[in-house]
């Protein structure tokens, strides 16, 4: 009898055994996948990163344009005023 449930004992180890390692299995697949995909975002954010990076630098052209077009409209409205100024005094 103690021959018997040592190997019940042997043979139900061997399931459990075989159990935990389709559940390991199981579990590695679906860390590799969460890997690809995590390789997958990391590539896409790195992506967006660059894009953003470039956005800025164009927003940052883009507002220095502004202000230049803007000094420079500023320059000439001062020169029109100058120049009404000047027109007024010779028309009296």
């Amino acid at each position: 009898m103690g021959e018997d449930l040592k190997f019940i004992d042997f043979h139900q180890l061997q399931i459990e055994n075989k159990k935990h390692v389709k559940d390991i299995d199981d579990r590695n697949k679906k860390l590799l996948k969460l890997k690809l995909d995590s390789g997958k975002i990391v590539q896409k954010l790195n992506h967006l990163k660059k894009n953003l990076g470039e956005a800025i630098k164009e927003k940052d052209e883009l507002e220095r344009k502004l202000d230049d077009y803007q000094a420079n409209l500023h320059r000439k409205k001062e020169d029109i005023n100058k120049t009404a100024q000047v027109m007024n005094k010779v028309k009296k």
